[in-house]
């Protein structure tokens, strides 16, 4: 016998009435261009509390991602703490 919570995951009716990325995604989308100051975009993703920003070129195609990891670990000089204050 299969639980009440595990019947639906597998039939037709369950595929169909779950949401989808697009049911919960944000529109508004937040990003960070490829020739902008680490400085600025630090300061955005913590303005955001987010992890990290997608990056795009001048024509606002998805080129990359920043995130926090990123700006810390790959020799820049980004003070988390100090653009907190």
């Amino acid at each position: 016998m299969v639980p009440n919570n595990i019947k639906g995951a597998f039939s037709i009716e369950g595929i169909v009435n779950r949401p989808t990325v697009g049911d919960i995604m944000i529109k508004d989308v937040v990003v960070a261009f490829e020739n902008e100051s680490l400085v600025d975009v630090a300061r955005r993703i913590l303005d955001h509390d987010f992890n990290g920003l997608p990056v795009v070129d001048v024509n606002h195609k998805v080129v990359g991602i920043i995130t926090q990891y990123d700006l810390v670990s790959k020799g820049t000089t980004i003070h988390f703490p100090t653009l907190i204050k």
